[in-house]
């Protein structure tokens, strides 16, 4: 089975098999750029601008948002590197990143937008000695109901408050890597460095089990999609054989076995490669995350 992929990464969007466009100039003191038409072409803060009012008006869906999105990112670049209207074009890039991101609902935190970007007064929650050292090395945070934490060693759920603690559940013998909630929301799958997987819910940790044998190496991440999808993710697609992912289907009654799998590999042109990813999200299509860069992935037609 097969998906196209839409690179939105700034350097490495491609299409047709050739770059959209190659920046070079006659000398530095040009703010030009040379088109794979072979024409030079004069890059303006204005014409800047009248771009990204355009792209604001492209449906998020269209492959044109992101087209447009990379070529004027291309640009900014291009004028930063030159040394000229530097204050304008980190102006510009800030305001064609936080459109770029309300397209995809992506919220980028820091300590200083923390409270506006959650829309609600927050809360700290401080975790206790004995805790930390049965969680070990903290990574994330989940939220299919209440919030759970996932640890080098084990996994915090349904932590309803700072009184609430919820329930401690420790991995023994293996280092967790990274988790998705389950099928039910009662708990998380979770992967490990060594690439088991299992389902911990309050009641312990159980390994999951597929029709089809075990599950190939190199994970990258987990996710589920409605109430009966779970998906595999490699972070190395060049060592699966340009597989993404792999999809599999609960047997009827069960959350932790599961039908044989479908794999998705990706379509791309011949010598292309791609960076390790490291982080996915399932919504209609497939959203990952490799080297500070989102690439967006959907199936083609028929998949």
């Amino acid at each position: 089975m097969g998906i196209v992929i839409l690179i939105c990464g700034v350097a490495v969007l491609f299409f047709a098999g050739s770059l959209l466009s190659q920046f070079l100039g006659k000398n530095d003191n040009d703010a030009k750029f040379l088109t794979v038409s072979g024409e030079y072409v004069n890059v303006t803060i204005d014409e800047i601008q009248a771009e990204l009012a355009e792209f604001q008006s492209l449906d998020i869906t269209s492959p044109e948002k992101t087209i447009k999105y990379t070529e004027i990112t291309q640009k900014l670049d291009f004028i930063e590197s030159k040394g000229k209207w530097l204050q304008d074009v980190k102006s510009l890039r800030s305001i064609l990143q936080t459109e770029y991101y309300n397209g995809f609902n992506i919220y980028s935190v820091d300590n200083t937008n923390f409270e506006s970007v959650l829309r609600s007064p927050s809360r700290i929650l401080a975790f206790n000695s004995t805790e930390l050292s049965r969680l070990g090395d903290l990574k994330s945070l989940y939220i299919p109901k209440n919030v759970s934490v996932l640890g080098s060693k084990g996994v915090l759920l349904d932590i309803t408050s700072d009184n609430n603690r919820g329930t401690l559940i420790e991995y023994p013998g293996q280092t967790l890597e990274g988790c998705s909630h389950s099928l039910l929301r009662d708990g998380l799958y979770c992967y490990t460095t060594t690439d088991d997987i299992s389902l911990i819910t309050k009641g312990g940790v159980t390994p999951l089990e597929t029709n089809d044998g075990s599950f190939k190496s190199g994970i990258g991440g987990l996710g589920i999609y409605n109430k009966n999808k779970f998906y595999v993710f490699y972070k190395n697609l060049s060592s699966v054989g340009n597989i993404l992912l792999t999809r599999y289907q609960n047997i009827a009654g069960s959350e932790s076995n599961f039908q044989g799998g479908s794999s998705y590999d990706v379509l791309i042109d011949t010598g292309t490669t791609f960076s390790t990813f490291g982080s996915f999200a399932i919504d209609g299509s497939f959203f990952g995350w490799s080297n500070k860069k989102p690439y967006l992935f959907w199936r083609s037609n028929g998949a």
